[in-house]
């Protein structure tokens, strides 16, 4: 994956940090990251960028593309096995509206 991976990466992490101050612009990490990491094969990442998008899509008031995303990379932790993000990945679930259950 080399450095189009950590570019990916990259992406993800301005996006979750510009999400709260400067949306447009965490949207346009979050995409990027989404696209870089998908390509790379690097779905650990990719579904951890999901999960920030998720946030990002939740905060703007759009719930059901929010647990689309969610749901989304809840497949991808599970099928690689991971532990951690799954707890937050719940939380995200519980913060929207409608709960875990939708």
């Amino acid at each position: 994956m080399g450095y189009r991976h950590l570019e990916g990466v990259a992406h993800r992490v301005l996006g979750e940090s510009l999400t709260a101050d400067d949306g447009d612009a965490a949207t346009v990490h979050l995409e990027r990251a989404h696209r870089v990491l998908d390509e790379t094969g690097a779905r650990s990442e990719l579904a951890k960028a999901l999960v920030a998008e998720a946030g990002l899509r939740a905060a703007r008031g759009d719930a059901d593309d929010a647990h689309r995303l969610l749901g989304e990379a809840g497949r991808i932790f599970e099928a690689l096995g991971t532990v951690d993000e799954p707890g937050r990945l719940r939380a995200a679930l519980q913060a929207l509206p409608g709960g875990a259950d939708g």
